[in-house]
């Protein structure tokens, strides 16, 4: 939902502002100058919080999309107290405005002095702007008017009163009382939980710490906790709605306005992960039994059950049935945002030496990259994964993916004349010189493509790297050299006289290995001409 602000961003309320925008979740800034201001960025004053660039997409005419990269900075309480003084005209006329972004999103643009102001927020957050002075209207994300003013009848603790306000004949209305545990589970659809569709995230054992949900949490909360638990063994996810139930509807509300952690998640992630570790820290999952096909992850060593990975999952591969969700979940959310060049380079190398292939920059994207584990060393990859730089620190040191690649000294350069890789063997024997020709190899036997090595062309003496389904696929790895450029030409111009089928393909073409794959797919699943 769109908020638009009808304040007046003053001094004081663009500080409120940006701290309640840090309590919604927002971590990262960047600044623009306004249209037709020529008055330079604060960039140097910014530079201790400087994480990276993002790509900006430019306004352009041409049906071509054009980019440019845009510094980001951390937002913090000391940016903070940068940005309040980066007003060089006066507070009321700076030529800058503020871009907050929360998870990569935009969260906010703000520009102090100014009159209005844009913000992307939830429906609870709403309440405690309009508790800091703010007052706004709502619009829908295509542009339609949700609410004309927000007013104190919108806050939940009235919303009551704005039932009887719209329909007087409710003015007997009376909040729901709390239900016994006995009557809940009394009802066959009381206790009803739904857990995450992609596996059980990990526990977290300071959740059971949360002070605002202990100022009403009873022993019947721990009592249905028990019973639920007890009902539901190892399938056992809380039911967030039981709980609310036995607390009482205005007891229930109050928490979610008090509790600053309901700001940046729903009510119910905050209240699922405190009765996941309320229950292990009363032991209450002690003893519990799990099904035949349980057994201990890999890495964690607790016990989980692979029925509750997600198809998708257990589609993939086998080896995810080696993993409970927690683990893998963490391996493919966890980064370093701070890696440095030499911690790139080394993770670069050793996910190499480990997949044995030229890694994809957008290896473990998704599930289907578990194909691509090996068996003996799918541990030490998952492992790996959770040390993966950013790909904003990636940029930063190496200006891409590919220049990481290079750098590592993985794929060749083909700005420098070199010797053409290393001998290396293939999945299916075949003998490739050089890791990203395995790699070709390798995709296009997991593909089910029959292929053969070094084929001669129709006429002269050239070779192929690959053939199959009578298409003469080519790697140049090398180009920037003069010899093998002049090399290149002469096969690409004998194709193209003979007619024959040829698949070119580059450095920049063998890190996208989705990319990569729907390429060989489609030229390669049509007719032999």
């Amino acid at each position: 939902m769109l908020t638009v602000f009808k304040t007046e961003l003053t001094e004081t309320l663009t500080k409120d502002l940006l701290h309640f925008a840090i309590r919604c979740g927002a971590s990262e800034f960047t600044v623009r100058p306004l249209v037709g201001q020529s008055e330079l960025l604060p960039v140097e004053q910014l530079q201790p919080f400087l994480i990276g660039h993002r790509k900006k997409e430019l306004p352009s005419e041409s049906p071509r999309r054009k980019f440019e990269a845009v510094e980001v900075w951390s937002l913090n309480e000391q940016a903070i107290a940068t940005i309040l003084t980066l007003c060089p005209r006066g507070f009321r006329a700076t030529a800058f405005e503020w871009v907050i972004y929360r998870r990569s999103c935009i969260c906010m643009v703000a520009r102090p002095g100014a009159e209005r102001s844009h913000m992307c927020l939830m429906h609870t957050e709403w309440e405690e702007l309009f508790r800091l002075g703010f007052r706004f209207s709502l619009y829908m994300a295509d542009g339609k008017l949700h609410t004309k003013e927000f007013t104190e009848l919108d806050l939940p603790e009235n919303k009551n009163k704005k039932l009887v306000a719209r329909y007087p004949g409710l003015a007997k209305f009376v909040p729901r009382s709390a239900k016994t545990v006995d009557e809940v589970f009394a009802n066959p659809y009381g206790v009803m939980s739904f857990p995450p569709t992609y596996g059980y995230p990990r526990i977290n054992p300071d959740a059971a710490n949360n002070n605002h949900i202990l100022s009403w949490w009873s022993p019947s909360h721990d009592d249905l906790l028990r019973r639920h638990i007890e009902r539901d063994g190892w399938r056992w996810w809380p039911s967030t709605s039981a709980l609310s139930q036995i607390t009482g509807e205005e007891l229930f509300t109050r928490w979610q306005i008090d509790d600053p952690d309901c700001l940046s998640r729903s009510w119910a992630d905050v209240l699922a992960a405190f009765a996941r570790a309320r229950a292990v820290q009363l032991g209450l999952l002690h003893g519990i039994s799990y099904p035949a096909d349980a057994r201990e992850c890999d890495i964690c060593y607790e016990m989980f059950s692979p029925s509750t990975h997600h198809p998708s999952l257990r589609e993939a591969s086998p080896l995810s049935e080696r993993y409970c969700s927690p683990c893998l979940h963490e391996s493919f959310v966890q980064s370093n945002a701070s890696a440095t060049k030499e911690e790139c380079l080394e993770y670069v190398r050793r996910l190499a030496e480990l997949l044995g292939r030229i890694p994809s920059s957008d290896f473990w994207i998704n599930s289907v990259d578990l194909e691509s584990l090996d068996a003996s060393n799918a541990t030490e990859v998952l492992l790996l994964l959770r040390t993966k730089p950013r790909t904003e620190r990636i940029k930063d040191h190496f200006g891409s993916w590919l220049g990481a690649l290079v750098a590592a000294g993985i794929l060749e350069d083909g700005t420098r004349k070199m010797q053409r890789g290393t001998q290396c063997i293939a999945h299916d024997g075949h003998v490739c010189l050089s890791l990203a020709e395995k790699t070709i190899d390798d995709l296009l036997t997991n593909l089910g493509v029959p292929h053969e090595k070094e084929v001669k062309y129709p006429e002269g003496a050239f070779r192929c790297d690959f053939f199959a389904n009578g298409v003469y696929i080519e790697y140049f790895g090398l180009t920037g050299d003069r010899e093998y450029d002049i090399k290149t030409k002469e096969k690409l111009l004998l194709a193209e006289r003979l007619g024959i089928r040829m698949l070119a393909l580059y450095p920049h073409d063998v890190v996208r290995h989705s990319a990569l794959r729907q390429r060989l797919t489609m030229l390669l699943s049509s007719p032999n001409t």
